[in-house]
This record gives structure tokens, C-alpha cells and sequence, in this order.
């Protein structure tokens, strides 16, 4: 192949339809939009644009920014791995009484899967319910990340995994 040929357009049957396509988003449960916040575009505006060539001009930075969205933490966790008489790992809130969550509520948001699932055998995966639904009449991928774009002098106690699925056709809450 040569090198021009790269370059040239490709005849790959009917035209893709180009430009932003329209997601809409609900909560799926009772009263929650009383409780969570709708989600956000991310804006970087606090950021050094006095330099030319700052990260905060670049074009491709900037792109990748248009497409980010974020959901705010809703909750404030202080969690910690224990373990009953018999071994079995579960959660303790060690925020107690002080919890902006009661325990009953938290029982229901906080999943620790089976230890023979943990993506490390020695850290736990522990997910979180959320009521947010995302769907689109058109293919969308939607990729649930951590949060990175902002420093933390605190580490995370563990690893935050995504995940990547299309919306269109799997619309489910997230988790």
C-alpha cells in the first residue's frame, strides 16, 4: 500500500452520519433527584492559557476535554476490609455515627463481590450502585472512569477499575 493511499477516502458503503449525537440520562429510582446531581461537562478553566504552548491550548487536549462528563460524589466513604470469625470478608463503615449515609442505605449501594472475583487477592472489589441510566436511539460508548483530572496529595486505599459499554443497545444503571 502506498503511502498516498492512506490518505485518499475509502468507499465504505453508506455515509456515517458525523457530528454530536444527543444522550439523554434518568435516575431509576424513587426520590434520588433529590440526592444526586445531574451530570456535568468538564470544563478546565482555571488553567495557564498564557503560553502558546501551554497543555491548555493544545487542540488535542482540548478535544478530549469537550467529550468528558462527570458525575459528583455523592457520597463521603470511609470504609474498611474486615473479616467475621469464619474468615468471610465484609465492609465497616469506620465513619460510624458520623456517616453522612445511614447503614441501611449504604447496605443497599455497596456490593463486595465474592473473593474469588477480586480482580487482585489481595484488595477487594467493591462497587457501588448508582441510580443514573444513560441512553441513546444511536451506537454510543459510554466509559465509566475514576476520577483523574485533578490532584489528590491522598491516595485511594485500593484500585479503581472502569468499564466500557455501548448505551444504545445495553442501557443499565451504573454501577
Amino acid at each position: 500500500m502506498a503511502l498516498k493511499d492512506w490518505f485518499e477516502p475509502q468507499d465504505t458503503g453508506p455515509a456515517l452520519k458525523s457530528g454530536p449525537v444527543r444522550v439523554g440520562w434518568l435516575l431509576n429510582e424513587p426520590r434520588s433527584g433529590v440526592v444526586y446531581y445531574p451530570p456535568e461537562r468538564i470544563r478546565s478553566v482555571a488553567m495557564n492559557k498564557n503560553h502558546a504552548k501551554s497543555a491548555s491550548r493544545c487542540p488535542a487536549i482540548i478535544n478530549m476535554e469537550s467529550r468528558y462528563f462527570m458525575i459528583r460524589a455523592r457520597y463521603d466513604l470511609h470504609l474498611r476490609l474486615v473479616r467475621d470469625g469464619k474468615g468471610k470478608a465484609g465492609l465497616k463503615n469506620m465513619a460510624g455515627d458520623a456517616s453522612p449515609v445511614r447503614a441501611n442505605v449504604l447496605n443497599k449501594k455497596l456490593h463486595l463481590t465474592a473473593e474469588q472475583e477480586w480482580r487482585y487477592p489481595d484488595r477487594p472489589t467493591v462497587q457501588v450502585s448508582l441510580p443514573y441510566t444513560f441512553i441513546a436511539d444511536e451506537p454510543v460508548y459510554m466509559t465509566q472512569l475514576s476520577a483523574f483530572m485533578d490532584y489528590s496529595k491522598v491516595q485511594l486505599p485500593g484500585t479503581i477499575f472502569g468499564g466500557r459499554f455501548v448505551i444504545n443497545n445495553w442501557p443499565r444503571p451504573l454501577m
